[in-house]
């Protein structure tokens, strides 16, 4: 797993190809195999926890591979629940003005702009919301902290969010009175 740490933008990519082609589920059934996915999993995990340290400015680029490779991947959800939930909360930009000012960046932004990202980290944590920790956690989230509420006001005018979110909020099983 060094050419995680010295190249993971290459590296992810090339992951991502694999997990998509199926060789990251089924064709690792065999000790050796077996040994090789924790080991990979064990450094998606780090590489997660670094990009999640609110002092780190991630390349966008990275992040949203490696949101992609977890969503595809099976890991341990009780561990990836706090630093997901800290990046939804980190770029999700509820601080920070108003829909009008997101609009704004997301022209300004590019490919790999806020919104994208945004829908990725979620599109991540959907695929592990059948966990009941990660469920619970992040139902606390949008609950209890607001983040449902946060997310529709920020976000409202952006389809691949909202689309992620709405789905999310219907897995979950979410109703509301």
């Amino acid at each position: 797993m060094a050419q995680l740490k010295s190249e993971p933008a290459a590296t992810l990519g090339l992951l991502n190809h694999l997990a998509a082609a199926g060789y990251l589920s089924g064709g690792l059934a065999n000790v050796q195999g077996g040994r090789w996915r924790q080991s990979l999993l064990a450094s998606l995990q780090d590489l997660l926890a670094e990009v999640a340290n609110p002092d780190n400015t991630p390349d966008r680029q990275i992040l949203i591979q490696l949101l992609r490779l977890l969503s595809s991947v099976s890991a341990d959800a009780k561990q990836l629940a706090p630093q997901l939930i800290s990046l939804v909360k980190r770029f999700g930009n509820f601080t920070e003005g108003d829909a009008e000012s997101a609009k704004a960046d997301w022209r300004e932004g590019g490919p790999l702009n806020d919104a994208h990202l945004f829908a990725s980290l979620l599109r991540c944590v959907q695929s592990y919301i059948v966990d009941g920790d990660m469920k619970e956690q992040f139902a606390a989230f949008l609950v209890e902290e607001g983040g449902l509420a946060a997310i529709i006001k920020k976000w409202n005018w952006n389809s691949e969010v909202m689309s992620v979110a709405g789905g999310l909020v219907v897995r979950m099983g979410m109703q509301y009175e």
